[in-house]
């Protein structure tokens, strides 16, 4: 092994021991270091000199720290010794004394490249190294990383906006690579963190303020924290922690930890001596962790990081406040290699102990809010036991959701909390509703849809659980938009759950109506503390002068003073200098961001804004296709109108914003009303593909359609509704009360027409979306309701629409008697109408019950009877006789004449008959191919059958057509094809109770996954067929 290159440096002299050099330190000329170190020292404090400097201003900056750090190059090399560089690894720098231990060592240039970018540069230290009681080549599964920040709410001497936020650096290893895991602690205590350290992580970091040598942590303090601090990481270097990573308040002053390091013995250790943009320190921490996951050196992997952001953003210098330290007592060590302190398993384990799939809740952006009010919040909603519902209030608009995420994010270190989100929708409850239904005296006959029992039942299935724990203590219900007037149904369902523990949060833009006892907390606190902290380096320098208490007017408001601050226009911030009129401000800023933005930007922020609740981005993409979308999201939150998540999975426009964005009409009527009218399209067409939570997805539609009523859509908005409705319901299972609000807000909207025809046309609708609820019983006697009504009116059109509708659900309910004897009414009915295309219309479908009913006789005693005329049938109702036609030539033996009936009549590609016929008429069709020996087509219709019954939720009809095509691929030696129905087979017999045959199929599926080479699914569906033997044998 070849010795290492040490530089040892003192103000005086430079000693190099492999080459026995030594001579005087003649540092750079006074006028360049005074201009480099004064420049580099004023930027490390600021992000904002980097990041919104152009690339000319930047490359200026860099020709200055290039020619200081060249002429500290040739200070510290001999020009003999340069030639000999190339060949040498690492370099190693030793500061001797204070006066030259800040010197920027890693803007050494050797007049073509950085040399802490090529060789590599490790600052050394002196420590009272303590090798491990773990041997050096014990091998480990994974790196345990614990990282760990906090920002004091109070007494800060300084802007917390370099303290690091690690939640967001847990993405790194969160499920993208084994080989991490991870401890988090964003509001670290004493307690804690000292405990982290006796566990012994491998790789420990802090970010937060020290004050008088002091880490300033969460909670009570111990006088000796700096002697228990100091002890704990020198017992965790005996546990085997190799590397710490510090971000602190110190190291921006240019103060450095190492004297500490050392005294615990800590060999490896990273400093960012300077301001670092949250983007960037994310890149480098993933670059870095993730590098020593694949087995890298701590050098390796950080010059390959540090090399990777500067790379990112030409010219940069933030790069070199990344600093590597190394306990000198390391180098030459006869067993250790010290810069490669961790030895991996060859193979990563399965998967990371603890990993949490839900989503984080907490934001992307530092917190922006005032500390008194966080403080009060903290106070009011987690001091003992659930005592009231919490309000948190703000009749300016303020932010409200900033504190609600920093909450969350403080709590999760230290408590297991559940958090639940339930977004109010009552019709006739909001600003601008009004309640027409109980003049119609509707509500007994729907009481088992809008009785008061069953709002209460909507409640509970309308919330969206975020994140479940176990602690019972630390339940949370969050509540957004609450009623403008008292609803009492819902006051009493907060008591319930407040009685039961959970910790309710009301979250509110200037009003809520109650008669609840609510402990209010008011986000209206603006300061100047607080506006110097949020806006850091970033404040504008026009808004200095306004800077005083009492705040004028215009700077109170954050939100305002966010969005004006992203605008990054001079004229628009100027604006703040003489206008107190905030109407006028928040018009002008608002049309600033408008002008800027793409028109894909504008429909995403109309968009949301019409939805209000939280969105996935894979929901978004579904809606409005991928192209660019992730662009149009980040400028839109970056402009401050878009809130976004942790993870960037959920997006949605703050409460604080919409309120101000209606009150202001901010955005154009015309424009919401057209990209709501298309959104809801999307939502029919493309509900599937959208996969968003059930209850968030129709609280969000239901707000929409308010929305467009009140725009003067109505009639768009109920037709829409109930469509909607209809094809949510089938997807509910056990959750049908979820639609009851936004049924009741569709019949209101269409009550609001006035006209017995438009509400005609709304209940039909509603009885058809009940049709697809497991609410058989009370649809059957609201169409019976309805059809007594039609025939005092004589209605007999309508009359006859019923009577099908009826023979359908009584079919469903299994009594085919009376729907046969309603489809016998209805065609005496539809013959005697005079109009021939409505009469052959409703012919048309009542031929198509029977066919459902299999009373082919009747069919073909209609079909004689009717006498259709083809110039009075649409395509729709062609198609459908045709599709009869070929069922009754598939009972005459007549399988190819079927065959083309049926091809004629799916030449329609429009959906034209109920999915139970159309599953039926696949299984007609399976057979038509196998009697044509086209196996593979009749294979093709049988999984299109499977796939119709399991969404019918018939599921013995989908056992029985899923048997029959494993028996398909078992005949032809296909197998391993059948996988995937086995399967379906496997969780139907077990839900069902039948172990027997589940075993049975489970030790089959062990073998198919076996000869395919799955050897972790075939071993555990052995161990699954094992255990339902035994517990057959058992029983």
């Amino acid at each position: 092994m070849t010795a290492p290159l040490v530089v040892e440096l003192s103000q005086l002299s430079v000693h190099i021991p492999k080459y026995q050099l030594e001579f005087p330190f003649v540092p750079p000329p006074e006028s360049l270091t005074q201009a480099a170190l004064q420049t580099y020292n004023w930027a490390r404090k600021s992000e904002r000199l980097q990041s919104d400097s152009t690339r000319s201003q930047r490359e200026e900056v860099m020709r200055l720290l290039v020619r200081y750090g060249q002429t500290l190059f040739e200070a510290l090399f001999p020009e003999a010794l340069r030639v000999r560089l190339p060949k040498e690894g690492a370099i190693y720098i030793r500061p001797k004394d204070d006066s030259v231990a800040d010197l920027p060592f890693e803007l050494l240039f050797d007049g073509v490249s950085f040399i802490s970018q090529t060789h590599g540069l490790v600052r050394l230290y002196g420590s009272k190294y303590t090798e491990p009681t773990l041997p050096f080549d014990h091998k480990k599964a994974r790196l345990a990383l614990t990282l760990t920040a906090h920002v004091p709410l109070n007494g800060l001497k300084g802007s917390p906006g370099f303290v690091l936020p690690v939640e967001e650096f847990g993405l790194i290893g969160r499920g993208a690579n084994r080989r991490l895991k991870m401890t988090l602690d964003g509001d670290a205590s004493a307690a804690r963190l000292l405990g982290y350290l006796e566990a012994g992580p491998d790789l420990f970091l802090f970010s937060g303020f020290v004050e008088e040598g002091s880490w300033r942590l969460a909670g009570q303090v111990p006088l000796d924290l700096e002697t228990l601090l100091q002890k704990a990481f020198g017992q965790a270097v005996m546990r085997g922690m190799r590397l710490v990573i510090l971000a602190t308040s110190d190291l921006l002053d240019g103060k450095t930890p190492v004297e500490v390091m050392g005294q615990s013995g800590v060999p490896l250790l990273v400093t960012l001596s300077g301001r670092v943009t949250r983007e960037r320190i994310n890149d480098y921490l993933s670059a870095f962790l993730l590098a020593l996951a694949r087995g890298e050196g701590v050098l390796r992997a950080h010059r390959q990081s540090v090399n990777q952001i500067q790379a990112a953003l030409p010219f940069s210098w933030d790069w070199s406040w990344i600093r590597l330290h190394m306990a000198k007592e390391l180098l030459g060590h006869s067993r250790l290699d010290p810069l490669r302190p961790f030895l991996l398993e060859e193979e990563p384990p399965e998967e990371p102990e603890g990993y949490d799939p839900s989503p984080r809740i907490f934001s992307r952006r530092p917190f922006g809010g005032n500390l008194g009010v966080m403080n009060q919040l903290i106070s009011a909603l987690m001091t003992g036991p659930p005592q009231g519902v919490i309000w948190l209030r703000s009749l300016w608009g303020q932010v409200q959701e900033e504190y609600v995420l920093e909450l969350f994010r403080r709590l999760a270190p230290r408590a297991d909390f559940s958090l639940s989100l339930f977004y109010y929708f009552r019709w006739g409850y909001h600003e601008g509703q009004e309640a027409k239904q109980d003049a119609y005296q509707l509500g007994e006959e729907f009481d088992f849809l809008w009785g008061e029992d069953k709002v209460l039942e909507y409640f509970d299935q309308s919330q969206v659980p975020m994140r479940q724990g176990s602690d019972p203590d630390q339940r949370y219900l969050l509540v957004y938009y609450p009623p403008d007037r008292v609803d009492p149904l819902f006051e009493q369902w907060l008591l319930a759950k407040r009685n039961q523990g959970i910790r309710v949060l009301i979250l509110s833009q200037q009003s809520f109506v109650t008669e609840l006892s609510t402990q209010v907390v008011s986000s209206d606190k603006t300061s100047v503390e607080e506006l110097l902290f949020a806006f850091d380096d970033r404040l504008p320098e026009v808004w200095v002068p306004l800077l005083v208490e009492p705040l004028p007017v215009q700077m109170r408001h954050r939100t305002l003073l966010d969005l004006a601050r992203a605008t990054e226009d001079p004229a628009t911030l100027e604006l703040f200098i003489a206008e107190t009129d905030l109407t006028r401000l928040w018009t002008q800023v608002f049309a600033a961001h408008w002008s800027k933005l793409s028109h894909a930007s504008k429909r995403l922020l109309m968009a949301l804004y019409l939805l209000r609740v939280k969105w996935p981005r894979e929901s978004l993409v579904a809606l409005f296709g991928p192209e660019e979308i992730d662009k149009d999201l980040e400028a839109l939150f970056a402009a401050h109108l878009l809130e976004r998540n942790l993870e960037g999975s959920l997006y949605w426009i703050g409460g604080h914003l919409y309120g101000q964005i209606r009150a202001k009409g901010l955005l154009p009527a015309e424009g919401l009303v057209k990209i709501g009218q298309d959104l809801m399209k999307k939502l029919i067409g493309r509900y599937e593909e959208v996969g968003h939570e059930p209850a968030l997805t129709i609280a969000g539609v239901s707000y929409l359609l308010a929305e467009l009523s009140l725009l003067g859509a109505n009639e768009t908005a109920w037709q829409r509704g109930l469509q909607f409705a209809k094809r949510v319901a089938v997807e509910l299972g056990d959750r049908p009360r979820l639609l009851s609000q936004l049924l009741l807000s569709s019949v209101e909207l269409s009550l609001a027409s006035r006209q017995p025809e438009t509400l005609e046309r709304a209940f039909l609708s509603l009885l058809g979306v009940l049709e697809h609820l497991p609410l058989e019983p009370q649809a059957l006697r609201l169409y019976e309701w309805l059809l007594s009504e039609e025939q005092d009116r004589r209605n007999w059109p309508q009359v006859c629409k019923l009577q099908i509708r009826l023979a359908a659900l009584y079919a469903k309910s299994e009594q085919p008697e009376r729907a046969k004897g309603h489809l016998l009414a209805a065609t005496q009915l539809a013959l005697d109408l005079p109009n021939p295309a409505e009469r052959f219309g409703l012919l048309v479908e009542t031929g198509l019950g029977f066919l459902e009913l299999g009373e082919m006789e009747k069919l073909r005693g209609l079909l004689e009877t009717a006498g259709f005329d083809p110039a009075h049938l649409n395509q729709e109702n062609m198609s459908r006789l045709w599709l009869i036609d070929g069922y009754l030539l598939f009972l005459d033996q007549d399988p190819q004449g079927a065959y083309r009936s049926f091809a004629k009549a799916f030449n329609y590609r429009h959906p034209f008959i109920s999915e139970a016929l159309l599953a039926q008429t696949q299984l007609v069709l399976a057979q038509i191919h196998q009697h044509q020996g086209e196996e593979e087509k009749a294979l093709e219709s049988l999984i299109q059958a499977a796939k119709l019954f399991e969404h019918l939720r018939d599921w013995e009809q989908a056992r029985q057509v899923h048997e029959e095509i494993c028996r398909f691929f078992a005949t032809h030696k296909r197998s391993t094809e059948s996988i995937s129905h086995l399967e379906w087979l496997y969780r139907f017999n077990r839900e069902s109770g039948t172990t027997e045959k589940a075993g049975s199929i489970a030790h089959e599926l062990g073998g198919l996954y076996f000869r395919i080479g799955d050897q972790h699914k075939s071993t555990d569906y052995y161990k699954k067929a094992q255990e339902l033997n035994q517990g057959d044998n058992l029983s």
